[in-house]
């Protein structure tokens, strides 16, 4: 779902993803053009999508570098080429919903100081009996795709909620992990999907979860494990970016529930 961009967004594409008018239009066709012919020369499939919208979208993500865009552009149509759920039959909202009501997900209900989504995910709630890998990684990038049109400039913070988390539950992810479902998410995070993924941060988490992050860090990037912060039961750093105010009491904020995922899907609901 899109929004108007304001004044103060528009100039912060400009300085911080070289998002300049007049060149934009011109970098939206040249990439347009690179596309095309990839899918002449059988480097793409021929049903992709190639509108304003989506092309903008990974121009910001690749801060109008066409050469990174179009690589991005092409692992994300592989990505969802080889992915259960991903084909653009299957990829509706009826596919997702049980997953995205099932718990796991949230958003906070505002933005950070520097204008960035919080996306909440309650590791508790993932029953990984009932949903493996594939769906959650569905339900999360059709979270992503439906949010406001800024937030490709402002970025997102991810909140990984570990709260009861358990250490069954642990040793069941360490299993998905090890058995290839770390690989699948962390091509989704770093290479497939273009968004601006400012931080990862880890809440509440208890000393086992120390087990998963020595398995998962030697497949991250450089970049990605620059952003990952644990923070424990510490909030005082994610109070500097997220007011008490939109979180939630197990974030030491203020709200017992949050609705923002309910009003995203809401208007998703209304608008289709």
């Amino acid at each position: 779902m899109n929004s108007l961009l304001t004044e103060e967004t528009l100039i912060k594409a400009r300085n911080e993803l070289n998002e300049i008018p007049g060149e934009k239009e011109e970098k939206v066709e040249l990439f347009r053009r690179r596309i095309q012919d990839a899918q002449r020369h059988g480097e793409l499939p021929q049903r992709t999508r190639v509108d304003d919208r989506m092309l903008v979208r990974f121009l910001r993500a690749k801060k109008y570098n066409v050469d990174k865009a179009i690589r991005q552009y092409s692992s994300y149509y592989r990505f969802r080429q080889k992915t259960p759920g991903m084909c653009d039959d299957q990829f509706t909202y009826q596919s997702v919903e049980a997953v995205i009501h099932s718990g796991i997900f949230d958003l906070t209900d505002g933005r950070s100081t520097d204008g960035c989504q919080g996306c909440i995910m309650h590791l508790c709630n993932w029953n990984l009996d009932q949903f493996k890998v594939e769906p959650v990684i569905c339900a999360t990038m059709f979270i992503l795709e439906a949010l406001n049109e800024d937030l490709e400039i402002h970025g997102i913070r991810v909140l990984l909620d570990f709260s009861n988390y358990t250490f069954t539950q642990q040793l069941k992810t360490q299993t998905m992990f090890l058995t290839g479902g770390i690989s699948l998410l962390l091509e989704f995070v770093q290479i497939a999907f273009p968004i601006r993924l400012k931080s990862i941060q880890l809440l509440n988490q208890a000393w086992y979860v120390n087990t998963l992050l020595i398995i998962v860090k030697p497949f991250m990037s450089q970049k990605l494990r620059s952003r990952l912060v644990l923070h424990g039961n510490n909030y005082a750093e994610l109070h500097e970016h997220f007011s008490p105010e939109v979180l939630p009491i197990s974030f030491g904020g203020v709200l017992f529930s949050l609705s923002s995922l309910t009003d995203l899907f809401h208007r998703y609901a209304t608008a289709i």
